[in-house]
């Protein structure tokens, strides 16, 4: 079972059934427990400030029931401590809770619960380009008091999410250090550019991202999506496939569009795949993912078509069965560890076998003995029950009831959240005819499937 997280423009497209979409929709809507498609509260950001008050109310329902069935409630989100989680939560409440905080507090002050995080991301960067157009904002009454100077300095920065402030701050940022925006906006190595601008003033950009990381974690506490965050921004501030930044009657797209995003290829982070469609927010997704070494794949809706009917549809059990010794037998090992002075060869496949595991490791000198494991997502390397639940579930409809006559999992939630770190638990035990001995073992955040075709029946 897979993690596969959505951009916003792709649930748009999903719900309003446009024909180009429709075998994407199909793979989606009957995915047969081989997804998990979850929501995050950027959906919902997404959401609020994306109708105008007029319409809003008929379209936002229907939204939130759509995101409701698609996901089947599953809410991806981070505590205020900024752990993240899943929960079973009905987008509706989330929807309910933002919408009663715009309601308790004036736009001013909601929007400045989330103003420290904007002024990290820009203001820590010591170009003129940046800090001249502050200053002169804040100077342009001529009252330099203490509080004045913080008030002026917070409509500065609400301006930026809800007006085109972001575009003209963002063009006298690469007018004062030199960025020819035509160059580096499709370049394919944009911060090795960037680099050789910064270098007369003795800065790099990844100095930048740090003293904004640093600014940050002195206010409050982060994880990586503030690190994902802000690197998607530098790279927009610098002209990497830079957002359209525009409002209108019709169209509103601001830096908050941009932080939206941004919020998305975080949250993204934590599953298996990210679809996509936002050519824009795509390419930097790519870029911050490599540069941070994170393994989600990225797919456009068509891309990820592809991708399925190549790789990810549900082979029979004997194919499954002989890519599994075909790779161990045949292929260059990718991986090497040790296990308990045993040399165990690993090899990580673009594969998912069962739905699930993606990598088959095997002792150098035992014949037809495999371990089936799951190489997680970078940020997400937990096991979740929904994922543990329908593994079995899958495994049950290829072995049969297992030597104990166990079927599908019977446990609730707290079995897996009970578990020790030093835990291994020996859940199923097939015995199958022609094929061997397969055994399902539960770890604290982690599957294995081992399969011995050396006792064969």
């Amino acid at each position: 079972m897979l993690r596969v997280y959505l951009d916003w423009n792709v649930w748009n497209n999903l719900k309003r059934k446009s024909s180009q979409f429709d075998e994407l929709r199909i793979i989606m809507e009957n995915r047969d427990n081989l997804f998990l498609i979850p929501y995050s509260p950027a959906h919902i950001g997404d959401l609020t400030h994306g109708y105008s008050k007029k319409d809003r109310h008929e379209h936002i329902n229907s939204d939130l029931k759509y995101i409701s069935e698609l996901s089947e409630n599953l809410l991806l989100a981070k505590y205020s401590n900024q752990e993240i989680y899943f929960s079973k939560t009905n987008p509706e409440i989330i929807f309910d809770y933002i919408s009663e905080q715009e309601s308790k507090l004036s736009k001013l002050h909601y929007e400045l619960k989330n103003v420290e995080i904007y002024k990290d991301l820009i203001f820590p960067i010591p170009i003129n380009g940046i800090d001249n157009r502050l200053y002169d904002y804040i100077t342009s009454d001529g009252y330099l008091t203490m509080e004045n100077i913080l008030m002026k300095t917070m409509e500065y920065i609400i301006s930026l999410i809800s007006t085109e402030e972001y575009k003209y701050l963002r063009n006298d940022f690469q007018e004062s250090i030199g960025v020819n925006k035509d160059k580096i906006f499709n370049s394919p190595n944009p911060l090795y550019e960037i680099d050789k601008i910064l270098k007369d003033k003795g800065i790099s950009f990844s100095q930048l991202i740090t003293e904004s990381l640093t600014a940050i974690k002195e206010k409050s506490e982060s994880n990586f999506i503030d690190e994902i965050i802000t690197y998607y921004v530098g790279l927009d501030l610098i002209g990497y496939n830079q957002d359209e930044i525009k409002v209108s009657q019709k169209k509103s797209k601001t830096f908050h569009n941009t932080i939206d995003d941004a919020n998305h290829v975080g949250y993204a982070s934590v599953c298996d795949i990210f679809i996509v469609d936002d050519k824009r927010c795509k390419e930097k997704a790519l870029y911050v993912y490599s540069e941070l070494n994170i393994n989600t794949k990225v797919f456009s809706s068509s891309e990820f078509v592809e991708y399925w009917n190549k790789v990810l549809t549900l082979d029979s059990l004997n194919n499954q069965l002989f890519k599994i010794t075909s790779i161990a037998n045949n292929f260059e090992p990718n991986i090497q560890e040790y296990f308990e002075n045993y040399n165990l060869q690993g090899y990580l496949s673009q594969l998912y076998f069962f739905g699930y595991f993606n990598y088959i490791s095997w002792f150098e000198n035992i014949k037809n003995y495999h371990i089936l494991r799951k190489v997680k997502p970078t940020n997400g390397n937990i096991l979740l029950y929904d994922e543990f639940k329908h593994l079995t579930f899958h495994l049950i409809k290829y072995f049969g009831n297992d030597i104990h006559n166990k079927s599908v999992v019977t446990e609730d939630e707290n079995f897996l959240k009970n578990l020790d770190e030093d835990d291994f638990i020996l859940y199923r035990t097939w015995k199958v005819s022609n094929i061997g001995e397969i055994r399902l073992v539960v770890q604290k955040n982690h599957l294995s499937l081992y399969i011995d075709f050396r006792n064969t029946l």
